[in-house]
């Protein structure tokens, strides 16, 4: 793949971002950290909530506790000549904002939710950025988040632009057979970890990666002459179920699952009245799920209709 040289209006973007990261030795006193008590309190009011945080709140508690103007920087030390030489970190938070943070604020819930915020981003760009200017777009996302949880975010943006670099170079043509294909998949899941790392990989792409590894799978069943039409329903079948073993993200959901579904069918037996066991119903999944786990198992099949919200 050739590699495209940077816009000009970015081709002094090093500069600019030495001075940011420079300046970042100052304004690091401005910025809230997870002990800080504007940041405690969002933290605070996620767990009263059952909501987790987001990067937005943190977004905004960095912007309200700091006096940053819209763009992350001060506005008394960044002109809007050097801003228009920066990448547009803006469209970056926006596009993360509703990527949930762990409960101590630190870090940002690596799961496929956070993968299709990173993938609008990328997506919507021409082209991937360089190395320079991922490097300013890290400071700027440092500057932008409480610590360490910027320092976390902006290690994961830049790893995932340098996978995509990669995963572009290496694109298999559309007419690869079955071996060619997988030996591809597993070529990419092999980079990704290499790149992002092992732990930050197997959350990130967990639900995309069970997702292919059935798809494989089930096109070696299909392709098994020696099956009955008959064993190989019942063959794809159980690789569904691992697959949506493998791709839900919510911690412990089978157990947790299972206690739901006996406290529902004791609900469900007591001969309520129908608005009275709706209301109890939803009472009783929010004992048991957050919102996002809610949904989640929603989307995957898992729930079902009546523990949405009315």
């Amino acid at each position: 793949m050739k590699t495209q040289p940077p816009p000009k209006t970015l081709q002094y973007a090093i500069p600019v971002g030495i001075v940011l990261v420079l300046g970042g030795l100052a304004l690091s006193q401005w910025l809230p950290s997870p002990d800080s008590p504007s940041f405690k309190d969002v933290i605070s009011t996620s767990e009263k909530t059952n909501q987790p945080a987001t990067i937005a709140q943190a977004r905004e508690q960095v912007r309200n506790d700091s006096g940053l103007n819209q763009s992350g920087f001060e506005s008394s030390e960044t002109s809007a000549g050097q801003a228009s030489q920066l990448p547009d970190a803006n469209r970056l938070f926006e596009a993360l904002a509703d990527i949930r943070i762990t409960a101590n604020g630190e870090a940002a819930v690596l799961d496929n939710k956070a993968l299709e915020q990173l993938q609008t981003y990328f997506d919507s760009s021409s082209e991937l950025m360089t190395e320079d200017q991922i490097i300013v777009l890290q400071a700027l996302i440092r500057e932008g988040l409480p610590d360490p949880l910027g320092d976390n975010v902006a290690r994961v943006v830049g790893n995932y632009n340098r996978y995509l670099q990669v995963r572009n170079a290496l694109t298999p043509s559309p007419e690869a057979d079955l071996q060619a294909s997988t030996d591809y998949y597993l070529t990419l899941k092999q980079v990704r970890r290499e790149i992002m790392g092992t732990e930050t990989a197997d959350k990130l792409f967990q639900k995309e990666e069970a997702a292919a590894e059935f798809m494989f799978a089930a096109r070696a069943v299909e392709a098994d002459d020696s099956l009955s039409n008959e064993q190989k329903q019942q063959k794809i079948q159980a690789l569904d179920r691992q697959r949506l073993e493998a791709s839900i993200s919510v911690p412990n959901w089978s157990e947790r699952y299972a206690q739901y579904q006996l406290e529902r069918q004791q609900l469900m037996s007591a001969g309520l009245a129908p608005t009275d066991k709706q209301r109890q119903l939803q009472a009783l999944i929010q004992r048991h799920f957050n919102p996002d786990e809610v949904e989640e198992l929603r989307l995957e099949g898992v729930l079902n209709s009546e523990t949405r919200q009315r």
